[in-house]
């Protein structure tokens, strides 16, 4: 499963991402209340990159992804489908 063209990497990262940002979103569109026109209390929490009350879990979070680095695919792979438009597509 691991041991896939660097392309298709990419391509599934970029799906996961689509998909993970579209799953947030949704949670921030059901954290307002049409009925009652206001906004609840969850509203701005799901896209949020951080919290400030807790900075050294935003750190750790930091520290753990730079770590997985260099078992990225090639960035140049990345650059070439974003130039060919066909990230998504393939």
């Amino acid at each position: 499963m691991l041991d896939q063209p660097a392309w298709s990497a990419w391509s599934h990262g970029a799906a996961t991402l689509v998909g993970f940002v579209i799953h947030l979103s949704l949670d921030e569109v059901y954290s307002v209340d049409l009925e009652g026109a206001r906004l609840k209390r969850s509203f701005g929490t799901a896209l949020k990159l951080g919290d400030s009350r807790r900075p050294m879990s935003n750190l750790l979070m930091l520290i753990v992804t730079l770590t997985l680095i260099p078992w990225v695919p090639p960035w140049s792979v990345l650059g070439e489908l974003l130039h060919q438009g066909s990230l998504l597509w393939r």
